[in-house]
């Protein structure tokens, strides 16, 4: 058998800031109803598997606004309709629940629930009616077991089946009354006061790393200098105005970094660049912040190596020495570890394994990995096979949840000796480090460059309101014109407005359904800017950033939508 392999999970999990800072109200509800589907269950589950330890990065915007939603901080208008008596609903009330509690398209979450799928199928059948006739159609009764199944539909299936009464929900099916609905609800609020809380009792029993991200999830190379995309893509369409405002990356580590220290009682050791953006100046930020590590991607690796990686007809790595080990960045006198990712193996639970069954798809990753094991022969306990990707979208596209496919394979890895699961900084106190990477290239894991963030029409006029906004503030700054407590709840607008995902939904190739409402939010964080500081907001920014006719170009997808790492619907 020889020495171990080393392995580890590191599981992304983050959402935008969905509140408005303002108002406190959510936009969306993904943040609760995520808790449902798989904050909790993907902690809570390793408690069965006693040599499985993983990596969970922890965003600080989604452990926030997790705060809040505790508090009793947050205005859900999903919930609120959710909760709202269904013989008190208006009709304004009815055409947001069939718009917005009927997704479109077969999702596996739903299969299962033949009440569900009824309602949905009912709603597509009236398509070609306005919603004030639609509406019409509708029952009090089915309104309500609608506004039920959403939220009970959100819940992992190993919830369904430990808790009583949610399984007593489930095999009811319909002709749910008003308490039924309210327990649905509290069940959801008593896992969301929970979830934090139990990330943090599996750290500090070494089952477990947290690491943390720049507070908002931005790109942070951009946020140094926009320009830094011309290195992988020369042609990219820049913004008119250069976003160059290294000290905005800076605060926003600083801000992430403290918050993980209000959460979780010590300092982190690493750090997830969000969408795994790197460049030089990034990087010397994060080697500032005394973060110990940090992780990118693969293509990144043999972009900074002048090289790449050679796989087989089955995806195995001709060259694995390469990619399965950490790497030291020094600058000065400063030093930072790296490690990165397999693209092809995160992949493949990304965005393959869900369409096969779960115990036939656990296998096959066993698999692989044994087989990484072999071909690294004895020296296999120097490397680490790094699989990283977004821990919670991709199991829209399993059964169950993911179910059997998370414990069949933690199951045949909690009894694989040859294979190790450890924490990242388990194995980088162990490893001896004699890569050393003089340059790193500019990019991310999406193709290792920044053009899902920068280069569309919208997104060029997004990234040039932005620097406006922001020299607006700093100008107001220098002259004295305002307090320096007010001056901070204005920054944290520019902040919020520098998360990635607005660029995302500016791009050209991303449709989420909802574009008009990130495209306003958007701008409502940048119109806060100027009525904080009692000023009037310019007239761009009540315009629509995607016009009608680049609305019209945008590529709509046909089915889930799916890109190397992500699926960012909700």
């Amino acid at each position: 058998m020889g020495s171990p392999l080393n392995i580890a999970f590191v599981w992304h999990m983050h959402q935008p800031y969905y509140l408005d800072r303002q108002t406190r109200i959510a936009i969306f509800p993904w943040v609760r109803l995520h808790v449902c589907k798989d904050y909790f269950d993907m902690v809570t589950i390793l408690e069965d598997y006693p040599h499985i330890k993983q990596t969970f990065n922890l965003v600080p915007s989604l452990v926030d606004q997790l705060n809040q939603y505790a508090k009793g901080d947050v205005r859900d208008y999903y919930l609120e309709m959710s909760a709202k008596p269904a013989h008190e609903l208006t009709a304004l009330d009815k055409t947001f629940l069939l718009s917005r509690f009927c997704p479109e398209g077969w999702q596996p979450r739903i299969g299962p629930y033949k009440r569900y799928k009824e309602l949905i199928l009912k709603k597509e059948a009236l398509g070609s009616k306005s919603y004030p006739e639609m509406i019409q159609e509708f029952s009090e009764e089915e309104y309500r077991d609608l506004q039920v199944w959403f939220n009970l539909a959100w819940f992992d299936s190993l919830l369904l089946e430990k808790d009583n009464f949610l399984k007593e929900c489930v095999e009811k099916g319909r002709h749910f009354t008003e308490m039924d609905k309210i327990g649905v609800i509290e069940k959801q609020r008593a896992l969301v006061e929970e979830v934090v809380p139990a990330y943090r009792r599996f750290q500090e029993e070494g089952k477990i790393e947290i690491t943390t991200s720049p507070f908002y999830h931005p790109i942070m190379p951009l946020l140094c200098d926009s320009g830094v995309a011309l290195e992988a893509l020369p042609d990219v369409n820049l913004p008119s105005f250069p976003f160059r405002y290294p000290e905005d990356a800076r605060k926003q580590v600083e801000m992430g970094l403290e918050c993980y220290r209000q959460n979780f009682g010590r300092s982190p050791r690493g750090m997830w660049p969000p969408e795994q953006a790197v460049s030089e100046e990034a990087v010397r930020i994060m080697m500032e912040s005394g973060v110990e590590w940090i992780i990118s991607d693969e293509e990144v690796l043999a972009n900074s190596l002048g090289t790449k990686f050679v796989r087989d007809g089955q995806g195995n790595l001709q060259n694995p020495e390469d990619l399965y080990r950490a790497y030291q960045l020094q600058r000065d006198d400063r030093e930072l570890k790296i490690i990165f990712r397999d693209h092809f193996l995160s992949d493949l639970i990304g965005f393959v394994y869900g369409s096969k069954p779960g115990r036939q798809a656990a296998e096959e990753l066993h698999g692989r990995l044994k087989a990484i094991k072999a071909s690294l022969g004895d020296r296999a306990e120097r490397h680490l096979v790094t699989i990283a990707l977004d821990g919670e979208n991709c199991w829209e596209h399993y059964d169950r949840d993911g179910y059997e496919f998370l414990t069949t394979l933690y199951g045949l890895l909690d009894q694989a000796p040859e294979l190790k699961m450890v924490t990242v900084s388990e194995y980088l106190d162990k490893a001896e480090l004699k890569g050393h990477l003089d340059k790193i290239w500019s990019g991310s894991w999406i193709n290792a460059n920044f053009g899902t963030w920068i280069g569309s029409r919208s997104q060029a006029r997004a990234w040039d309101y932005l620097y406006h906004t922001r020299s607006f503030l700093t100008t107001m700054e220098r002259q004295g014109q305002v307090d320096q407590e007010t001056a901070q709840r204005a920054w944290q607008e520019i902040y919020v407005a520098e998360g990635s995902d607005w660029f995302w939904w500016f791009s050209d190739y991303h449709h989420s359904g909802l574009d008009q409402v990130w495209d306003s939010q958007f701008r409502s964080h940048l119109r806060a800017v100027y009525r904080i500081l009692n000023e009037q907001p310019p007239e761009h920014l009540f315009e629509a950033i995607i016009s009608k006719d680049e609305a019209a170009l945008v590529v709509r997808p046909t089915g889930p939508m799916h890109h190397p790492n992500h699926s960012r619907s909700e």
